[in-house]
């Protein structure tokens, strides 16, 4: 008698369950920081799963140049200078001690170059890696330079300690280098600082050369005329990690295609 009943409830339970299940389909995980998509890196399996939150992650804005600075490659590496931190000296003011030094006072010396940094630690794989994704694109691998990974090196210190582990592009000296950067909140590794630029490619438009979003990081590691890169890893005092990879000769001119 009351089988049809039973029946019927059953049924109205399972398309309940299936309704539920579809209406979680669009839901992905993200970077707490919402800036780096990451669907293209998650397996079908955990589809319906709703993943905890990650730690934060920042990329910072792309490195971009002009036309005009772009540095023909000659087929040798130039030598790298330090970064300038922004506390050279400057001229002296009206009322300063020393306004009124002879004019044959010393000059500034140069920077020094940083010491140079070898692929290994926590930048180990970096190149293989980097490599990986202009394969995807048909464009020749890149090699690692071990004094352009010096000067990354010395600005992630930099940026680990006296920015308080705040990213920030570094003020070159010539000749101009592509840099990407990014920090993460927590242990974070340089593999995953390769996966998140290089997930940028779902924003970026080759035909157009347009960019839904930011796709800055992902173009520099493909730039066809890139032929170097060099990568620095620190850890922050008070937690966190900063990543910093030089590319030479840069990408990212305005108006041109990566490749």
């Amino acid at each position: 008698m009351y089988a049809p009943v039973t029946k019927l409830s059953t049924l109205l339970t399972l398309a309940a369950f299936s309704f539920a299940l579809v209406g979680c389909d669009d839901v992905k995980p993200q970077e707490a920081a919402g800036a780096v998509k990451s669907s293209r890196f998650l397996k079908k399996a955990n589809k319906f799963v709703r993943k905890p939150a990650r730690r934060n992650s920042k990329l910072g804005a792309p490195l971009t140049l002009k036309p005009s600075e772009k540095v023909v490659f000659t087929g040798k590496m130039p030598p790298f200078s330090a970064y300038d931190r922004g506390g050279g000296q400057r001229d002296p003011k009206p009322g300063d001690s020393g306004a009124d030094a002879p004019s044959d006072a010393p000059e500034p010396t140069e920077p020094q170059p940083p010491p140079p940094r070898k692929e290994d630690g926590p930048v180990a794989g970096m190149t293989s890696a980097h490599n990986q994704v202009r394969a995807q694109v048909g464009v020749a691998p890149m090699q690692w330079d071990d004094n352009l990974a010096g000067v990354a090196q010395q600005w992630a210190d930099s940026l680990a300690t006296d920015n308080s582990c705040q990213i920030a592009h570094s003020q070159q000296i010539s000749p101009p280098k592509g840099e990407n950067l990014y920090w993460h909140s927590g242990q974070g590794s340089a593999a995953q600082a390769l996966e998140a630029w290089a997930a940028e490619a779902d924003n970026y438009t080759y035909a157009t050369n347009s960019c839904d979003g930011i796709c800055g990081h992902y173009t520099q590691i493909v730039w066809a005329e890139t032929r170097y890169l060099g990568c620095g890893y620190q850890n922050c005092a008070g937690g966190g990690t900063i990543v910093v990879c030089n590319y030479f000769p840069a990408g990212n001119y305005v108006g041109e295609k990566p490749y």
